[in-house]
C-alpha cells in the first residue's frame, strides 16, 4: 500500500488506524459494517484486494485480521525470492533452487481466483502475467456462459463432456464455433479427444 501523498509503503496496521481515524469525519460512508468493510478494502494494495474480496468476513476487525495474515506472507514471499534470485545468481544454479517445494513451508499461493467451483489457488504461478488465470477464467466463464454445467466446465481448461459420440461432436462444434466468434482459437496440439 501507498498513500496518496507520498510514495512510503503503508503497513496494514498503520493503514488501519488511519482509516478508523479518517471514517470519523465521513461518517456516511461508513455507518455500516459493509461500508466499513468495502472502503477499507478499496485501500489495500491490489494483490490483497484480488484475494480479500472474494472471502465473506463477519466484520472489519476480521477483515483487517486477514488482511495482516496476508501481508505477512507476502513480505516473506518478497524475502524469499529476493533469497532466491541472489542464490540463482551464484554458481550453484540447479532446478532444486528455482522450483518451490511443497514441502518448503515458506512457499505460499501465489495467486488465487474465483471460479463458478470455488477459490483456486496456485501454488506455483504457471504463466508469465500474474492476472492471467483470473482474466483467462473471467473470459470463458462469460463467452461459454449458456453451455456452462450442461456440457462444458472450465477450470483452467476447457472440458465439453456428452453422452454419446454423436452429441460430443454437436457439443464441440459448438464450442468451437464460440471461440472462433470471439477470436480466440484452441491449439490442436494440445487437446485430446
Amino acid at each position: 500500500m501507498s498513500s496518496a501523498n507520498s510514495s512510503k509503503a503503508v503497513t496494514v496496521v498503520e493503514y488501519r488506524d488511519k482509516f478508523l481515524t479518517l471514517s470519523r469525519y465521513a461518517p456516511d460512508e461508513t455507518d455500516t459494517t459493509d461500508k466499513r468493510k468495502e472502503r477499507f478494502l478499496n485501500g489495500l494494495h491490489d494483490e490483497m484486494q484480488t484475494v480479500l474480496v472474494n472471502i465473506p468476513f463477519a466484520d472489519l476487525e476480521a477483515l483487517v485480521d486477514s488482511a495482516i495474515q496476508m501481508e505477512g506472507k507476502l513480505n516473506q514471499a518478497n524475502e524469499n525470492r529476493k533469497r532466491r534470485m541472489m542464490h540463482q545468481s551464484g554458481p550453484s544454479n540447479t532446478s532444486r533452487d528455482r522450483i518451490p517445494s511443497a514441502e518448503d513451508p515458506t512457499d505460499i499461493p501465489k495467486t488465487a481466483f474465483t471460479t463458478r467451483y470455488g477459490l483456486y489457488e496456485y501454488n506455483v504461478m504457471s504463466f508469465g502475467l500474474t492476472n492471467a488465470p483470473a482474466y483467462f477464467m473471467n473470459l470463458m466463464n462469460k463467452i461459454f456462459m449458456n453451455f456452462l454445467d450442461k456440457f462444458v466446465v472450465v477450470f483452467i481448461d476447457i472440458l465439453i463432456y456428452s453422452k454419446s459420440e454423436e452429441e460430443h461432436e454437436q457439443h464441440l462444434e459448438l464450442v468451437l464455433e464460440t471461440l472462433r466468434q470471439h477470436k480466440l482459437y484452441a491449439k490442436f496440439s494440445k487437446c485430446e479427444f
